[in-house]
């Protein structure tokens, strides 16, 4: 018994750092996505359905 809560002891320290850093690099990566502007050019989003809204000019 003792064994294996050394080795669940073990083994969580080896996990919990790796977690926090896939944890924190997918945090990193939205703010970045956040920060990009949206690709389109100078058209800007019409309240329009359909065809006309992806062609309309702002």
């Amino acid at each position: 018994m003792e064994l294996y809560l050394i080795g669940l002891a073990i083994g969580l320290l080896i996990i919990s750092p790796v977690i926090a850093l896939i944890l924190f690099a997918g945090i990193v990566t939205r703010k970045q996505e956040r920060r990009t502007p949206p690709s389109g050019g100078s058209r800007a989003r019409v309240g329009l359905q359909g065809f006309a809204a992806r062609y309309a000019k702002p």
